[in-house]
């Protein structure tokens, strides 16, 4: 999910700018498992699959083609259907994280995490516990069932025809946000009900906080991304109303039930307006996006709509 606090040099996932991806179906036994190559952030992921697929010597003959002797990803994540932690562990991976709900069945997703760099699955000792400090404050916060919106500020969901303004601020505040989601592209995925924001907008029209959700109707799921509060209008607790209206609105709209977030480990305005909109923390991803000074960690949260009459 994206973060919404200070000025990035690139792009945030989760709270987050979307990260160019290349989708790739590798060969049998995992093909058929959705894999994305992220070489920004020397990442690979694969979804819905389970120890036993990764076990198969001709699995573990690709990885380690693919992952292991590959210097430009040195971080390999398996969004898993199971928790054979016995399994996993004896494959050399280790679980970072849960995504409620996440595959189209309604089970949850195991996030088993490997690295080909023994230095990135290490967190330095002081950032790690900034890190700590700033997820005890956030989970110290209360959600808020029904925050309210200051009366100067008007709410809306996205059109096409706001994609010109929506990629203006996203440039703006993530100065290497991608080339590939420029405003032609924004549009196209508006029209195509693939991603929807929510809009928090001044009395001359200017947007003073916006949200995305990018939506997957098929797994009734969608991830929360492109956070943004103008830095004048922050500290009024806008994210927090907008994500839960947001929520609101995908989950009757889209007939979406379940969300989730990234959001970067170090930042507590973020974090905290995830805590009060009724997200749950569940777990830490390490050094999962390379910023300028380094690796940093995110967070991980999801929330359910499963209870909502879609």
């Amino acid at each position: 999910m994206t973060n919404e606090t200070k000025k990035r040099k690139r792009p945030t996932i989760a709270g987050h700018t979307p990260e160019s991806k290349v989708f790739e179906r590798f060969p049998p036994p995992l093909h058929g498992h959705l894999t994305t190559l992220d070489p920004r952030n020397e990442r690979i992921r694969l979804f819905a699959v389970t120890a036993d697929d990764i076990a198969e010597p001709e699995a573990l003959d690709l990885i380690r083609r693919r992952f292991d002797e590959n210097e430009g990803f040195t971080k390999l994540t398996a969004y898993a259907s199971d928790e054979a932690a016995s399994k996993w562990k004896k494959l050399g991976f280790n679980k970072e994280g849960r995504i409620g709900r996440f595959f189209r069945d309604g089970s949850d997703a195991i996030l088993w995490t490997r690295y080909s760099d023994e230095a990135r699955a290490e967190s330095v000792a002081e950032q790690q516990k900034r890190d700590e400090e700033v997820l005890e404050a956030a989970l110290s916060k209360e959600p808020v069932e029904s925050p309210l919106l200051p009366g100067e500020f008007g709410l809306r969901f996205s059109t096409p025809d706001d994609a010109d303004k929506i990629a203006a601020l996203l440039k703006e505040t993530f100065s290497e946000y991608p080339a590939d989601r420029g405003p032609d592209i924004l549009k196209k995925l508006i029209t195509r009900q693939q991603v929807a924001f929510g809009l928090l907008e001044t009395e001359d029209g200017d947007i003073a906080s916006m949200a995305g959700a990018e939506i997957d109707v098929g797994w009734k799921t969608a991830e929360i991304a492109d956070c943004v509060t103008v830095e004048k209008h922050r500290k009024r607790r806008l994210m927090t109303a907008l994500l839960n209206r947001l929520v609101d609105h995908v989950a009757s709209r889209f007939k979406v039930t379940d969300f989730c977030t990234f959001a970067f480990a170090d930042e507590i305005g973020m974090n905290a307006a995830l805590a009060r909109a009724g997200f749950t923390y569940d777990g830490r991803l390490v050094n999962n996006r390379r910023m300028p000074d380094g690796w940093e960690s995110m967070n991980v949260w999801w929330r359910t709509k499963a209870e909502f009459d879609v």
